[in-house]
């Protein structure tokens, strides 16, 4: 297994001290209660279908920088890669 280092040069270092990196946002629940217990959050969410909600729900939030949201998925390599998306609800 890789592991690897985010650096967050030219960040105020008051948005990283509290700083929580969500992967797969779905509906926002999770990113509303770090949000709500005074954290920072790196949000990342894949799915496209998906991806306009916390932009909507989190305007507040994304406006004071207290939340950065990114529309990408995680990779070996830098690139486009096709998204599947289950036909099934989640359960």
């Amino acid at each position: 297994m890789r592991s690897g280092i985010i650096r967050f040069e030219g960040v105020r270092e008051d948005l990283v001290r509290d700083l929580i990196c969500g992967v797969r946002l779905y509906n926002g629940d999770e990113t509303a209660c770090y949000l709500f217990k005074g954290f920072n959050v790196v949000g990342i969410e894949a799915n496209p279908m998906l991806a306009t909600q916390p932009r909507c729900r989190f305007e507040k939030e994304i406006a004071a920088e207290r939340l950065t949201f990114a529309n990408v998925g995680i990779a070996a390599s830098e690139g486009t890669l096709s998204f599947w998306v289950t036909d099934y609800p989640r359960l």
